[in-house]
């Protein structure tokens, strides 16, 4: 044989075990050869992996993770228990709190709710004021509010991008 119709058989194997279709094909005839002890491998549900001189069973691996995740699990269901009682106390007292506001109107005065609706708005950490926020800080439903700023000419009645009403004083 001469120089050029010698076959470098390296580059030769190299470049076919690079290619997936070469290896697609390897391991489909892997699988047919050993088939049944591949089979019986899967079939045992024992599978070892050894590295060195350290080495770890699959089922034992499943068991040690239960045994990590299953009190994380316990206390995540736990917390949202809880979180969800806590939601609905808040929700019992809001529902209180409303009730009482509505029934009893009397008992609440436009002045002091003008006066706390304008200590809101003349606050200098925000500008803008959302009406869910100056009813809390004014302790009345958002109906109340939005019938006091309506009357008012000192305040600037906006909306956000999501259409909820803003409120800021004309004059900040």
């Amino acid at each position: 044989m001469n120089d050029t119709t010698q076959i470098d058989w390296n580059t030769l194997i190299q470049a076919l075990l690079e290619s997936p279709v070469i290896i697609a094909i390897l391991v489909f005839i892997l699988l047919i050869v050993f088939r049944r002890s591949f089979l019986d491998l899967l079939a045992s549900r024992n599978l070892e992996l050894k590295w060195g001189e350290n080495h770890i069973k699959l089922n034992e691996l499943s068991n040690s993770l239960d045994q990590e995740l299953d009190p994380l699990k316990e206390e995540v269901d736990n917390l949202r228990e809880r979180l969800a009682s806590i939601e609905e106390k808040n929700q019992n007292e809001n529902e209180v709190e409303s009730a009482r506001l509505i029934s009893d109107p009397d008992e609440i005065k436009d002045d002091k709710i003008r006066q706390a609706i304008l200590a809101a708005l003349t606050s200098p950490k925000y500008r803008w004021r959302s009406l869910p926020g100056l009813a809390q800080t004014a302790k009345v439903p958002e109906a109340k509010v939005r019938e006091i700023i309506a009357n008012d000419d000192g305040v600037t009645i906006g909306y956000d991008r999501s259409g909820d009403t803003l409120v800021k004083l004309k004059n900040r």
